[in-house]
């Protein structure tokens, strides 16, 4: 060995240059319109974010650090073709034990996520979490800080599809038999 100290001090750098391209990536924040077609909108007030996010409202303890739906609509007589939505939560009691003892949306420990477009306040870098995902192609996602002091979320998804239309009623023809007999019974008296 010729120094020590050279020796250690190359052995920190490898060690912290391997560490550095482990962990994820930060991702870039992206221009929300350009994700879907449609015209965006995103001026929901947070608790009404919360409530659309949770199913149901925040409680006096629980403070919503940032909050954003976004809804892209290409008809407006369809409503949303395509949603999003990001929270950032300090939890009260209550909600900290719905959430992670409860699972009313039946997440599940993961290792990884994806996450498509988040906000500036989002985070990127998902290895400071513990993560949590559900839903139809584990597209909502959970991130719990680790001292359980804050938690973020996030869901997207499709719009409404639009119904099938109702079938048109056909008319009898005209003289056709109705659902009503048009003459009385056998057994009934002559009116």
């Amino acid at each position: 060995m010729k120094n020590p100290a050279i020796m250690l001090a190359a052995v920190g750098l490898a060690t912290a240059a391997m560490y550095v391209s482990f962990r994820s990536p930060a991702v870039p924040p992206v221009d929300p319109s350009s994700l879907h077609e449609g015209t965006l909108v995103m001026n929901m007030p947070p608790e009404e974010v919360f409530k659309r996010a949770l199913w149901r409202r925040p409680s006096p303890e629980d403070k919503i650090l940032h909050a954003e739906r976004r809804e892209w609509t290409t008809d407006s007589a369809n409503g949303p073709a395509h949603w999003q939505w990001f929270l950032a939560v300090e939890p009260g009691a209550a909600l900290k034990t719905w959430l992670r003892e409860r699972h009313p949306f039946s997440t599940r420990p993961a290792t990884t996520a994806v996450v498509k477009g988040a906000p500036a306040w989002f985070p990127g870098d998902l290895n400071e979490y513990e993560i949590e995902k559900g839903g139809p192609g584990g597209s909502l996602v959970f991130l719990f800080s680790r001292d359980g002091r804050t938690f973020y979320a996030t869901d997207s998804g499709a719009g409404f599809t639009p119904g099938a239309p109702a079938p048109v009623a056909a008319s009898p023809p005209p003289g056709a038999p109705g659902r009503l007999p048009q003459t009385p019974p056998p057994d009934a008296p002559p009116q």
